[in-house]
């Protein structure tokens, strides 16, 4: 490649744009950041301000298992008296977008319980074995 070309692909490379920023990520770090982090694992000194365990702010390990509404739910009517409820604060659009960000930091989070089978059966109930059978 002669340098003529290195330098048009690099003028190229150069003038791509920016990713944008994840909107839910930015209601996240406007939000959330303060007492969980921007790794979402929570804050030790925020955690001993409320007398809880740093664990319990951690959203990577406590969501786990947890439905998108279940979240929702949380961000929307506070939690505990520790978490305030950001219902009036952030608009609907906004909290499911924080909700999807946060998935984002958490790549063994899932939302399984919102899953059907395929025979229509909810997820617990078709992993339970017929009464009788090994």
């Amino acid at each position: 490649m002669n340098f003529a070309m290195m330098l048009a692909l690099a003028a190229t490379v150069s003038a791509a744009p920016a990713p944008k920023t994840d909107p839910g990520m930015k209601v996240f770090n406007a939000n959330c950041t303060a007492c969980h982090g921007k790794d979402a694992k929570g804050k030790r000194a925020m955690a001993g301000a409320f007398g809880v365990k740093v664990e319990q702010m951690n959203l990577t390990e406590i969501l786990r298992g947890k439905t998108d509404a279940d979240v929702i739910k949380i961000v929307t009517e506070g939690l505990n008296k520790k978490m305030p409820p950001f219902k009036g604060k952030l608009d609907e659009a906004q909290i499911k977008a924080v909700v999807s960000y946060v998935r984002t930091l958490d790549p063994k989070w899932t939302d399984k319980k919102d899953e059907p089978k395929a025979d229509g059966k909810d997820a617990a109930k078709a992993d339970e074995k017929p009464a009788g059978k090994n």
